[in-house]
Formats: C-alpha cells, sequence, structure tokens
C-alpha cells in the first residue's frame, strides 16, 4: 500500500514537449472553455479503486491543496478549474493506477467524479506536472 506524503509538492518542472501522460506520476490543471464545445461518444473504463487507500490518498491531496505553497509557483485558479491527479499510471496494470479530480469552486478544491470525457468536451490544459515529495516516508 503507497500512501501520498502530505508534503507532496506540485511541480511545474516538466519539459513542454514531455507527453504528461507517459509519466508514471503527474498532474494536469484544466482551465473551463465557454467556446470549447466538443461531443466524445463512447465509454470510459475506470480502473478499481481500492477503498483502504484510495480515500486515504485522496484525502491526502485535498488537505495539501489547502495550502499555499502545494504548488511550486504561485498559481491563481479560477472557479470551474479541475485538477487530475495520476498517480501509478500503469498502463500494464490498470488496476494500480489511481486518478483523483479536483474542481476549484469559491476559493476551495473538492474532490468530484473523474469524467474524462467532460474534461475533454469544455476544458484545456492550462498546467501541467509531477511531483516531489510523493510518497509518504517510513
Amino acid at each position: 500500500m503507497c500512501i501520498v506524503s502530505d508534503k507532496i509538492k506540485f511541480c511545474t518542472c516538466v519539459d513542454e514537449e514531455v507527453e504528461i501522460e507517459s509519466l508514471d506520476n503527474y498532474w494536469i490543471l484544466y482551465r473551463y472553455n465557454p467556446d470549447k464545445f466538443e461531443r466524445i461518444v463512447g465509454m470510459f473504463i475506470l480502473p478499481r479503486e481500492d477503498p483502504s487507500f484510495f480515500e486515504l490518498n485522496k484525502e491526502s491531496i485535498l488537505k495539501r491543496l489547502k495550502e499555499s505553497d502545494a504548488f511550486d509557483i504561485p498559481i491563481v485558479f479560477k472557479s470551474r478549474d479541475r485538477l487530475l491527479v495520476s498517480i501509478n499510471n500503469d498502463k500494464e496494470n490498470i488496476e494500480e493506477d489511481m486518478t483523483y479530480l479536483f474542481k476549484f469552486t469559491r476559493g476551495k478544491w473538492k474532490s468530484i467524479v473523474y469524467e474524462p470525457f467532460h474534461l475533454m468536451e469544455e476544458f484545456d490544459q492550462f498546467k501541467k506536472g509531477s511531483f516531489e515529495d510523493l510518497w509518504e516516508k517510513k
């Protein structure tokens, strides 16, 4: 069981040319685009979540997002921003993948259900990165 550290740092230190989804652990900040109106048809199959540490990690990330130094650079968040956090992005063992989605509203982050098509239809990638101090040290 891997537990996310309460000192996790969201870093923007990823080269722009790197395909972010190829990394094992990454985050993407999406910004709502009122002019974007794409419709995607299909069904997305989410990995199964181990409730024991999936929820622990979600709460740890959410708690960290409340702190002003969670990101390595200052970012002004806007209402409707979405933050996707993907940990252990293991394409060969999808059951190990943990994907979280957070919504910025009324000056706070809150956890929401990950709906990938909704992100693609109405949001644009705004920032992306990886992590420092991702795992809890024992």
